[in-house]
């Protein structure tokens, strides 16, 4: 009966899979601190009044060890300006963390440091990321070398694996 009841089970499963039905996916939990390093050769901007942009692809590092895990890139929105009595400012941050696994994306508004930024979304095995970036601002010279913290704790779906579609003839 058993036996009966197995095979039975596995044709079900077999038939769900064929109409498209997947397994359970289940979430990995990813932590990471991590290190980037702004130069002037790696951001540029148009300004620091409301709407300016900056763009930067910043090198990314392990907080800890100081080994090269990739890079960043993304964009940065002001939507308050600099004001130079205080130096105070605020951008809406969109960038995405490129790793050799994988890449995930944050993004929120960075107005004073340590700062929360919302995880995404992501790809490879942080697919489906979803979570938080705190930003912390470790060294700034005002110049453009800048070294920024992130402790980073997120979810994703690590199996979810897509084919190709290919053209039809």
């Amino acid at each position: 009966m058993l036996a009966l009841f197995s095979l039975l089970l596995a044709g079900v499963r077999a038939r769900a899979l064929a109409d498209g039905f997947e397994e359970k996916l289940e979430y990995k939990q990813f932590r990471l601190q991590l290190r980037e390093i702004a130069t002037p050769q790696s951001q540029a901007n148009n300004g620091t009044n409301f709407g300016d942009i900056q763009w930067f692809n910043n090198e990314v590092q392990d907080f800890n060890t100081g080994e090269r895990l990739g890079f960043d890139q993304g964009i940065a929105t002001y939507t308050q300006s600099l004001n130079p009595k205080t130096g105070s400012y605020k951008l809406e941050t969109e960038f995405s963390f490129i790793l050799k696994k994988g890449s995930f994306t944050v993004t929120g508004l960075y107005e004073n440091t340590p700062t929360d930024l919302a995880v995404v979304g992501g790809t490879g095995i942080y697919t489906g990321a979803t979570g938080v970036a705190r930003q912390s601002t470790l060294t700034d010279n005002g110049n453009g070398f800048a070294t920024y913290g992130y402790n980073v704790e997120f979810f994703a779906l690590p199996g979810i694996r897509l084919e190709a579609l290919k053209a039809k003839h």
